[in-house]
C-alpha cells in the first residue's frame, strides 16, 4: 500500500544517513483557491493525513523515520446530469493534491519527488485514486503557479474513469504537475471524462495550488 510514498521516505533516509534520533518531516495539506473551487462547483470530499513510520536499515545504519503527507480530493457536482439523479453518486470529474514534505539539508531543500520519473508520479496518483486508470501521456505544456509565480509543467494523459455506484466507465483525460512550494512539494492533478470538458477549469485549479 502506497509503495511509492514509502519509497520516497526510504530515499530521504539514505540522503540523511548519519543524522541522530527520530527524523520527523511533515507536509501541510495543499488546496486550490477556494473562490475558484466554488465558482467551478468543486467541493472537498476527502482530506487525509498519510503518515509513514518506518525503522529502516541502510548500509548497517538504522534510523526511525516519520514522514507525513496529505491527500486532498475535490469532486465536481454533476449529479443533475445523471439519470436517475442520485446525490450520493461519485463524480467522475475531480481535482486533487498530494502534499509531501521538503527536507532541509545544509540549508538546501530536498524532496525525492522532484527527481522522480513521470511514470512514478502517475503511479502515486493511481495508488491514491482507485476510480482512475491512467494510460499514455499525450501532451505536455508550460504554465505558471499563480501563488509562487514559478513556471510549472503540466502533463496530459489518456485515462479511464470508473463510477462504481453506476457500474459505468468513461474515457477521458488526466492532467498532472509537480509544484514546488515553500513548505512542501505538491503533486497537483485533475481529470474529466471526454464528454465533459473540464480542461480549462482543472488547469486553472492546478495553477492556483498552495499549501494551507
Amino acid at each position: 500500500m502506497r509503495d511509492k510514498l514509502a519509497l520516497i521516505a526510504t530515499v530521504s533516509l539514505i540522503v540523511l544517513a548519519g543524522c541522530a534520533g527520530l527524523m520527523i518531516h511533515e507536509a501541510p495539506p495543499a488546496e486550490t483557491d477556494s473562490d475558484l473551487a466554488d465558482e467551478y462547483n468543486y467541493e472537498i470530499t476527502e482530506q487525509e493525513e498519510i503518515s509513514l513510520e518506518e525503522n529502516i536499515t541502510v548500509f548497517n545504519y538504522t534510523q526511525d523515520i516519520q514522514i507525513t503527507n496529505w491527500l486532498t480530493i475535490y469532486e465536481k457536482d454533476i449529479n443533475n446530469e445523471f439519470e436517475p439523479s442520485n446525490n450520493d453518486t461519485q463524480s467522475p470529474v475531480l481535482f486533487g493534491t498530494i502534499s509531501t514534505p521538503t527536507i532541509d539539508i545544509s540549508n538546501e531543500e530536498f524532496n525525492p519527488i522532484t527527481h522522480q520519473h513521470t511514470d512514478d508520479i502517475i503511479e502515486i496518483i493511481s495508488e491514491e485514486t482507485d476510480s482512475i486508470e491512467i494510460h499514455n501521456k499525450t501532451d505536455e505544456f508550460n504554465s505558471t503557479n499563480e501563488i509562487t509565480n514559478e513556471n510549472i509543467t503540466i502533463s496530459q494523459y489518456d485515462a479511464t474513469f470508473y463510477v462504481e455506484d453506476m457500474g459505468v466507465e468513461f474515457d477521458g483525460y488526466l492532467y498532472a504537475s509537480i509544484i514546488e512550494l515553500d513548505e512542501a512539494i505538491v503533486i497537483s492533478f485533475g481529470g474529466h471524462p471526454e464528454m465533459y470538458d473540464e480542461k480549462d477549469n482543472i488547469i486553472e485549479l492546478i495553477e492556483h495550488t498552495y499549501y494551507v
